[in-house]
């Protein structure tokens, strides 16, 4: 009666008194790899191309014939056995003594080879032997397996040459580390291996390359030594340099600056007073020159002052009246403070009409009156013949004044007539006046014609 093919895998374990476990550390395949193998349920694992290649390793390590049980695989026999499976680790009855040793020494050898990989991650070698030592890994797994590189690339998409560069433990032929590292999981999990050991391997390599790295930028102390005493040998480095001239061009600077702010205020001492301005002239001037035309207005910024109307103007300060000087001219100033109308007449003749704006002065000259109406009696400040007199008035004032050589007056209002209601003209009949009679003729009768 033939057998199954997983019943074969696990009579032939049995017989050698192996567990699973054992098998999976010997063999390399993962133990619920080995369970399905021996259930016969081919179907559950990745690919047929790693079914055959873990039954081929499994069988080689049972000392079966590999070819038959692929045989048996290719010609469609029961994948799947429904008995119930002994327990695992316990020995069958009758088993060969020499079977027992057997599995014993392979125990030793797996024990041995598990201690030596501890050993060799602990001892200090270079990374490109952790490199090696993955390779060397993958390449005896994927030869139990009975695997090409070809049926390999067709399942997990790696090229051959990535491949081929894993297994001789040449990084530069991969992409980049990140890379390298995805490839080298997906290789081993196809495989049936165990990726964390081998990317711990892997991650080791890289921080040994990255110390032989450092170690190689890092200078020795003899270097160090030499470059530090050819420093102070030699001459200043240039950022100390580049640093002192800037340091220096600074404080030069402040030094100049600070030289033309008391150059400029010893000049502001020396000089002398400047020329005053035109109010000041304006207030300041003894007399006033006559002349038969009117001076042209000039800007001036004027002080806030108060007027006393009346029709004497009185001085605010000492109250006397103010009169022309002694040479019998009238002479007006105004000072403009605010917005406002302005009409002048000097001698009778209108010498200015319009308005002005604050900060200006107009300046008037006349042999017998200036009058000044203004519509804002607060725009405008008089000095009259070389006096103060202040505002005109208050703000929004109409004021109208008339300076002579005899002080100043109001001009006397005029009498505006009001018509006065009549009684509606009415319009009687004038008499006719009557014709004399003519002899010898009828006398007509009035308001009827004569007739022929």
């Amino acid at each position: 009666m033939s057998k199954t093919v997983g019943l074969q895998l696990r009579q032939a374990r049995q017989e050698h008194g192996l567990t699973i476990e054992e098998v999976a550390i010997a063999t390399r395949i993962r133990a619920h790899y080995v369970r399905l193998l021996e259930a016969g349920e081919f179907s559950a694992l990745p690919s047929k191309a790693q079914a055959r290649g873990f039954l081929r390793s499994y069988a080689n390590y049972l000392e079966l014939d590999a070819a038959n049980l692929l045989g048996d695989l290719e010609t469609g026999s029961p994948t799947s056995e429904h008995k119930e499976i002994p327990a695992e680790g316990t020995a069958m009855q009758g088993v060969d003594p020499e079977f027992q040793s057997t599995s014993q020494v392979l125990r030793a050898v797996v024990r041995t080879s598990d201690f030596s990989s501890d050993v060799t991650q602990q001892t200090p070698i270079s990374s490109q032997v952790f490199f090696t030592e993955i390779g060397s890994r993958l390449q005896k797994q994927r030869e139990l397996l009975g695997l090409t590189f070809e049926e390999i690339e067709r399942h997990t998409r790696l090229r051959k040459h990535y491949l081929q560069a894993l297994e001789t433990g040449d990084l530069k032929g991969l992409p980049s580390p990140v890379q390298a590292r995805g490839m080298l999981n997906n290789y081993a999990v196809f495989l049936g291996l165990d990726p964390e050991p081998l990317l711990l391997l892997y991650a080791e390599g890289l921080q040994d390359q990255l110390a032989v790295r450092r170690a190689a930028e890092k200078p020795s102390p003899k270097n160090a030594r030499q470059r530090k005493e050819g420093q102070r040998s030699g001459s200043f480095p240039i950022d100390l340099v580049i640093g002192g001239i800037i340091g220096i061009l600074i404080v030069a600077f402040l030094f100049w600056g600070g030289l033309r702010i008391l150059s400029a205020r010893s000049q502001e001492q020396a000089v002398g007073p400047t020329a005053p301005s035109i109010a000041e002239v304006l207030l300041a001037s003894p007399t006033a020159s006559a002349s038969p035309t009117p001076e042209p207005a000039t800007p001036l910024l004027p002080p806030t002052l108060t007027l006393a109307a009346g029709v004497i103007v009185t001085d605010s300060v000492s109250g006397e009246i103010l009169t022309a000087s002694q040479e019998g001219n009238v002479m007006i100033q105004l000072i403009i403070q605010r917005r406002t109308w302005l009409k002048v007449n000097v001698d009778g003749q209108v010498e200015f009409e319009g308005r002005v704006i604050p900060g200006g002065a107009l300046s008037f000259v006349g042999d017998t009156a200036v009058e000044i109406l203004a519509g804002n009696g607060e725009a405008l400040r008089v000095i009259f013949n070389q006096q103060d007199i202040g505002v005109l008035g208050d703000y929004g004032e109409v004021v109208n004044l008339i300076f002579t050589a005899q002080g100043v007056i109001e001009p006397t209002p005029t009498i505006t007539f009001t018509p006065s209601a009549t009684s509606p003209i009415s319009i009687l009949p004038s008499p006719t006046s009557v014709l004399p009679p003519i002899p010898g003729t009828a006398t007509p009768v009035q308001g009827t014609p004569e007739l022929p």
